[in-house]
């Protein structure tokens, strides 16, 4: 799809009530019309997406509750100001942790949920506190928006599911979807910013080619490097024929687990208070297994078998985030959590190197 659609415009209509009429006027102008999907605001696809607007739903309800007028306008502003997809991710994912400790502690009177509390004699500001223990706990979300090579691989994704779809709509027997991967460095394993784009013709090509064949998986392959596979499926959802690429942006040839560590860092350094207790949530969209955030947070994976015993043994490398986070000197960071959309099924890696409270943890989980 290049253009949002009818149905989803409704839909769009239809939830924008949660929001009790407090969406600018211009926005709604905005959201209600068709637009290039790329240009779209984020809001719009929170708001039509079924495996997101259940859980943001579930979020503004509590927030309502729990203080209607402090919150709720707090809510509006941030997602009218994030507005592009990548930036509103994460400010979705905010506010669905913050419902979820304002549900949680909803009628406990010796804890109290703080949504963006200001530290006092700083300029920071922490996203989620929990009030009343002997440390204040924060919970600080972070993405991956800020991103560059991000965004212009979402970009690029973006121009071959286009060019994509103005042919295969051409065609008299809609009957296909085709999920596209595109890498993004060369055969020779050489990285050359949009060295793809002056593919993109050919691969489109090769795609019309291939659906001469039917449905199954195919490589697109130049100088005998696979630079690209398409899996053509049958049409689900829509009427017409459309491309999709893989949701997962994040993969290997980033080094995912370096990454991460990086965002950890950096968001102890930057932004949590030495004083308090730290959490630093990720939200796992991109399908990252545990052993990606272990081995940011705790060291790089370590195997090694015991000449004597013949016994396989396991430690870590010194290279994880609290290994740095400790030697740098910045605010400790207690625990990683991490998740999906769904932020009640979250996991957590406490760090070893800090004894932690039973009652922090069950205050968290």
């Amino acid at each position: 799809m290049i253009y949002t659609t009818s149905d989803e415009i409704k839909i769009v209509k239809q939830n924008l009530k949660i929001f009790d009429g407090r969406i600018p006027k211009d926005l709604q102008s905005l959201l209600f019309n068709k637009q290039l999907r790329l240009e779209q605001y984020g809001l719009f696809f929170s708001l039509c997406d079924p495996y997101i607007y259940p859980y943001l739903l579930k979020a503004i309800e509590s927030i309502k509750k729990y203080n209607y007028s402090k919150y709720l306008p707090k809510v509006v502003n941030k997602l009218v100001k994030n507005c592009d997809w990548f930036s509103h991710q994460t400010t979705v994912a905010e506010i669905i942790v913050a419902g979820y400790y304002f549900e949680k502690f909803m009628n406990d009177s010796s804890i109290i949920v703080e949504w963006e509390r200001k530290v006092s004699e700083t300029n920071k500001s922490v996203d989620v506190s929990l009030l009343g223990g002997d440390k204040p706990i924060n919970i600080e979300v972070t993405g991956k928006s800020e991103d560059i090579r991000i965004r212009e691989y979402f970009n690029l994704r973006y121009r071959v599911k286009t060019e994509i779809e103005k042919e295969v709509r051409k065609l008299p027997d809609q009957k296909y979807s085709y999920i596209f991967s595109i890498c993004t460095k060369r055969g020779d394993g050489v990285s050359e910013k949009n060295f793809f784009e002056k593919y993109i013709p050919n691969f489109v090509n090769f795609i019309l080619e291939s659906r001469q064949k039917g449905l199954g998986k195919y490589s697109f392959e130049v100088d005998g490097k696979t630079l690209a596979t398409v899996e053509i499926k049958e049409l689900e959802r829509l009427k017409s024929e459309y491309a999709d690429s893989y949701r997962d942006i994040w993969v290997g040839w980033l080094k995912d687990y370096k990454r991460l560590k990086n965002i950890i860092v950096d968001k102890a350094k930057n932004q949590l208070c030495p004083n308090d207790i730290n959490f630093i949530y990720i939200p796992n969209l991109s399908n990252f297994d545990d052993i990606d955030f272990q081995e940011a947070f705790l060291g790089k994976e370590l195997y090694y078998v015991d000449i004597n015993s013949k016994e396989t043994r396991f430690s870590r490398e010194k290279d994880g985030a609290i290994n740095i986070i400790n030697e740098k000197g910045y605010p400790i960071v207690n625990g990683v959590i991490y998740s999906k959309w769904d932020y009640s099924k979250k996991k957590m890696i406490i760090n070893p190197l800090i004894n932690l409270d039973k009652r922090v943890l069950s205050l968290i989980s």
